[in-house]
């Protein structure tokens, strides 16, 4: 008995971290992060858009136990100090609900993020090292970036316009023809509309323009097609003549019917409407509609 017990404490760690490990592949992070205490657990849980939760974990549960301690250590006969003792130990179970309620949070973020329900978070908080599991070795379960955390948010639908037929993918920002045949997108030519609607293309060919709000570049318009990189770089497919942005500061790229961004580890960093600035070199899903802002005032959005 005591060898089973042995064998299963030893077992469960390191399924624990092969696990992690694992989670951490499928969001695109190298896996022995997950070998680094604390800050593989943050790894995960950021690419999933709960970061900032993790750390209001951390500060809930070990900030009511500290305070637990010290109302515990001035519990005695001193009736002068039976007050600081309430109030100590109102704010320990304060913080150990807040630190809870993060935790919950938390596991939802991910499920979501694997396009799992709320009730799979539920299973992650009750009985993680098997839906921990499930995430980790399923075909099913497959990293949506952290923007299935967000919530749907409605927009107005545009009207019903003529769909333009794509052109060739050159791999970048491709030259598209309006409806008279005779302008293409580019600096020169900022103001061309872009197609009404992109579901009836196969996903190949599924396409998005990337529309110039502000910055150096307002006005000018991009079609998004393949993979395309944005930076400062002369080799960038969406080329930002901004100090302020990196040399290669983040790429733009489909993955089935979807659009994705990743920062590239810029040092201003790129942030998406509804997530805040995201993780480097984690894929953030895009929605029409999105303000994508790459380093501190070039503001770009999806149509």
């Amino acid at each position: 008995m005591e060898l089973i017990v042995g064998l299963l404490s030893l077992a469960i760690p390191v399924l624990m971290l092969v696990e992690a490990w694992r989670i951490l592949q499928k969001q695109g992070q190298p896996g022995w992060k997950c070998l680094i205490p604390i800050y593989g657990e943050y790894c995960i849980y950021a690419a999933s858009g709960a970061g900032d939760l993790f750390w209001k974990q951390i500060l809930g549960v070990y900030g009511g136990g500290f305070l637990s301690g010290i109302s515990n250590a001035l519990i005695g006969p001193q009736d002068d100090l039976a007050i600081l003792v309430i109030v100590l130990s109102i704010l320990s179970l304060g913080l150990s609900i807040y630190g809870l309620r993060c935790m919950i949070r938390m596991q939802k973020a991910l499920a979501r993020s694997f396009g799992k329900s709320a009730g799979f978070g539920w299973g992650l908080i009750l009985l993680g090292i098997v839906f921990r599991g499930i995430l980790a070795f399923s075909g099913d379960a497959v990293f949506r970036g952290a923007s299935g955390t967000r919530k749907p948010q409605s927009r107005p639908q545009p009207a019903p316009q003529p769909r333009l037929d794509p052109v060739p993918d050159s791999g970048g920002p491709t030259a598209f023809p309006s409806q008279d045949f005779s302008r293409t997108v580019s600096v020169a030519s900022p103001d061309v509309s872009p197609p009404a609607s992109t579901a009836a293309l196969p996903p190949e060919q599924m396409q998005h323009f990337l529309r110039c709000q502000k910055g150096v570049c307002a006005g000018s318009s991009f079609l998004i097609r393949g993979s395309v990189t944005a930076g400062r770089a002369p080799g960038c497919d969406i080329l930002i003549s901004d100090p302020r942005v990196s040399g290669n500061h983040c790429r733009f790229f489909w993955r089935e019917d979807k659009l994705f961004v990743m920062d590239l580890g810029s040092t201003n960093g790129t942030a998406v409407e509804g997530f805040g600035k995201i993780p480097a070199n984690v894929p953030v899903e895009l929605r029409e509609g999105d303000t994508i802002t790459l380093g501190l005032d070039n503001v770009f959005t999806l149509v």
